[in-house]
């Protein structure tokens, strides 16, 4: 038996030990070793296990949530193998045969190039001011004549005006007959989204949007209509989203039909904080987003009280499509039913991210194959479908296919219940699902238009921290519906809260017209008649 002590020094290197069992000369003490061994593998892969959960964990609580990576360096700090020369993780193959070598395919993403500063919009109001010189300052220094104006410098600087309020005092004059005294007429007052309240449209699609969109909490809402002199009770600001959202639903109602005739529907959720009633503690309920296809650009959310496979079987009930979701166990019963599973190469990529600092070469190698996977994406973003599934069978199946034997051959050598073991049994569980956006190219790459739905919600919710009822939480999940879908569409949230919230009261039509995008083509189409009229 040989073996080789390391220096007992404090510090990350613990005491290395190589052993070569075969020069044991009994079968039972060869036997007994090798036992050891292994205790020690597993020993040593726990230890890796459980600095790879805390490591995560404080990235979570306390790191960047960036998932951008730098090429690591070859080992891990701090790992010390028993037995090294045999516990070793082999080097991953690659396309090229070199351990160390990137896919051919890898396009680098160019350099943004510095723009400057971006010029102020032509719609943002503006005031001339003329600074010019006196006549006797107009002298020309030589000749003492008049000079003359050959031109004009023009800057730019914003300035502010502080949001105010006003009140518009309607005056309705009461006429009666003097002679028979029958009645008292009067003209009707001003329809109001909220019938007997005080504020007007511009008003609640105000509070909505500060809420719903910019993340102001209402009691920061009510100390700031405080200060420009109006006292209104948090309680009533309550009530005014309560009855901007009861008068929204019906078009939320038609979003959704719209959205669940799309080919393929992205979702996801994230919890949401909910005062339990009579308590002073939360329960931790949902906000699920759905979100349509291109043809289909429509975000709807939906509130429920739990995360339960009901909820999203009652939303996507008659839904036949594909679905760009997670692993979520509660969508089996939609795949049974017909639909048709698309999983997401950005949570592949995000659990070999997360598994790097235990398996460097491994974990490196993944993430920057699955980039040039998205490095032809992005050439292909604004292609036809058809050309989009072109390039995806041309350049991106082959990458799949080294994809496929990198993890078949790794889950050979990794342990089961390592980080990276963990990620490559998750790839090569959702596989199919995985290879589905390949052949079709109305199918996304990955879940990301769901995630980023739901970015408003989880930065509103560190703001506003809960919401005081289901009620309000089913409230909440409908203005977010309609606010979305105007990001969506490039559309400015208030000005389409305030026209729609002046016209519903009085509205008799299909709300399908008032959808954002229905409500962007009306604008556009009355704007361009409005041009040809006046040329």
């Amino acid at each position: 038996m040989a073996a080789r002590s390391a220096t007992n020094e404090p510090g990350p290197e613990a005491r290395v030990i190589e052993i070569d069992i075969e020069s044991i000369p009994d079968d039972a003490l060869r036997a007994a070793a090798r036992e050891l061994k292994r205790a020690a593998l597993l020993v040593i892969e726990e230890k890796r296990l459980l600095q790879h959960r805390l490591e995560r964990e404080l990235r979570a609580r306390y790191g960047p949530s960036s998932e951008r990576s730098a090429l690591l360096e070859p080992a891990a700090k701090g790992q010390t193998l028993l037995f090294p020369e045999e516990a070793a993780p082999p080097a991953p193959p690659s396309p090229s045969g070199s351990p160390s070598s990137r896919p051919e395919s890898a396009t680098p993403k160019p350099a943004r190039a510095h723009q400057g500063r971006r010029p102020i919009a032509a719609s943002v109001p503006r005031r001339r001011v003329l600074l010019d010189l006196d006549e006797s300052e107009r002298e020309c220094p030589c000749c003492r004549k008049p000079m003359q104006k050959i031109g004009e410098e023009t800057a730019e600087r914003v300035e502010y005006d502080p949001a105010r309020l006003f009140v518009i005092e309607e005056v309705r004059p009461k006429y009666a007959c003097t002679r028979c005294q029958e009645g008292v007429l009067t003209a009707p007052p001003t329809p109001l989204p909220i019938e007997k309240g005080l504020a007007g449209p511009s008003l609640l699609a105000h509070v909505a949007v500060s809420k719903f969109a910019d993340h102001l909490p209402l009691y920061r809402q009510e100390l700031m209509l405080k200060r420009s002199g109006v006292e209104i009770p948090r309680s009533t600001l309550c009530d005014w989203i309560a009855g901007t959202a009861d008068r929204l639903e019906p078009i939320v109602a038609v979003m959704r039909v719209e959205l669940l005739k799309s080919f393929a529907v992205h979702t996801d959720d994230t919890t949401v904080p909910v005062l339990e009633p009579g308590e002073k503690k939360t329960h931790k309920s949902r906000l699920w987003t759905y979100v349509g296809d291109r043809a289909h650009r429509h975000i709807v959310y939906e509130y429920t009280r739990t995360r339960e496979g009901q909820w999203p079987l009652r939303f996507l009930g008659g839904f036949r499509g594909h679905l760009h979701a997670d692993d979520y166990a509660g969508y089996e019963e939609l795949y049974r039913r017909g639909v048709r599973e698309v999983a997401c190469w950005a949570h592949v990529r995000r659990k070999f991210f997360d598994a790097r600092e235990t398996d460097p070469p491994r974990c490196e190698w993944m993430i920057e194959t699955i980039r040039d996977l998205y490095a032809i994406e992005r050439e292909v973003h604004d292609a036809t479908p058809e050309a989009r599934a072109a390039a995806r069978r041309e350049r991106s199946r082959p990458i799949l296919e080294k994809i496929r034997a990198f993890l078949d051959e790794q889950s050979r050598a990794v342990l089961p219940k390592s980080p990276t073991g963990g990620a490559i049994a998750y790839a090569l569980k959702l596989w199919p699902a995985l290879l589905r956006f390949v052949d079709d190219g109305r199918l996304e790459i990955d879940n990301n238009r769901a995630e980023r739905a739901l970015r408003g919600v989880v930065i509103g919710r560190k703001n506003w921290l809960f919401a005081g009822s289901d009620e309000g939480g089913r409230r909440a999940a409908i203005i977010y519906s309609v606010i979305a879908t105007c990001k969506e569409h490039g559309v400015e949230p208030f000005e389409y809260l305030r026209d729609v919230l002046t016209r519903i009261p009085t509205f008799r039509g299909d709300p399908a017209t008032l959808t954002p995008p229905a409500w962007k083509r009306a604008r556009e189409a009355a704007a361009s008649t409005a041009t040809a009229l006046r040329s």
